[in-house]
């Protein structure tokens, strides 16, 4: 078994966790989140991936299984990535986690709340992140779906408009802690360095570059890559591919790539 899964209260409830324990005592945490348009996935889809980055870093990682849109909409899913993360930041001595190294990594909806629970954090002030992972980011709920470019990669915008009407429900889809792109210059120039990674032919590689830009403009520390050739989601179906030998492709590059960034941010003094 790669990983531990524990049960978190949250609010009046629990949400269940993989845990993913690092090697050594006082090392940093990534806390993950799966992809899937917040109404689809489980963290148990990511273990490969997850389980790579424990053994290569020696880190924490804590893969989140937060409630589906069908269950229940926004805010019940950050809320439990901000519970989550604030459970492990006070009992870090129980844990035998760094407090200051808390990180977070998303995949498309995923991506989505590993930077909102950033902002989240930022308004509270309860504890710090000090880098936020995205890849092949959902940020803009706003817009219609039909008039994003549909690239052979993309998911088709009849989901897309599914996915936002469920995870907004009856909240203003343009808040800031639903699509990102929206965060106003004084929210995003709290945000801790971010790294992106696009897909070439996903569609949603547009609101990407466009929030890595807003980031870069409010002097936040942003790297940004686009992989070639890929579709959204690529990452997660590389690592799902088991039976693939792992060092030639783009896939293991932009994982090492990743990697790499994971690991400065872990060793760097804030």
């Amino acid at each position: 078994m790669y990983y531990q899964k524990l049960s978190i209260p949250v609010d009046q409830h629990h949400v269940d966790v993989l845990y993913y324990k690092a090697k050594s005592a006082n090392r940093p945490v990534i806390f993950e989140m799966h992809g899937g348009g917040f109404m689809f996935g489980s963290a148990t889809s990511d273990a490969i991936m997850c389980h790579r980055l424990r053994n290569e870093l020696d880190v924490n990682v804590v893969s989140i299984e937060y409630t589906l849109t069908t269950k229940a909409p926004y805010p019940t899913q950050l809320n439990e990535v901000y519970e989550t993360m604030l459970h492990f930041y006070q009992r870090a001595n129980e844990y035998q986690i760094n407090p200051d190294k808390l990180m977070t990594l998303g995949h498309s909806a995923g991506a989505n709340l590993a930077t909102t629970v950033c902002m989240k954090a930022n308004e509270t002030k309860a504890f710090k992140v000090c880098l936020q992972v995205m890849n092949y980011p959902y940020l803009d709920l706003v817009s219609d779906s039909y008039e994003k470019e549909q690239l052979s990669g993309s998911i088709g915008p009849k989901f897309m408009e599914m996915f936002k009407e469920r995870y907004a429900g009856d909240q203003d889809p343009s808040s800031p802690f639903i699509s990102p792109i929206k965060a106003s210059d004084e929210q995003l120039q709290q945000m801790p360095p971010a790294v992106i990674v696009l897909a070439e032919y996903d569609g949603l590689k547009h609101e990407g570059l466009a929030y890595a830009n807003q980031l870069i403009k409010n002097c936040v520390e942003t790297h940004v890559k686009t992989v070639k050739k890929a579709p959204h989601a690529f990452m997660e179906k590389y690592f799902s591919a088991s039976r693939v030998v792992r060092t030639k492709y783009k896939e293991e590059q932009a994982f090492v790539w990743i990697k790499g960034h994971l690991q400065y941010y872990m060793n760097r003094e804030f």
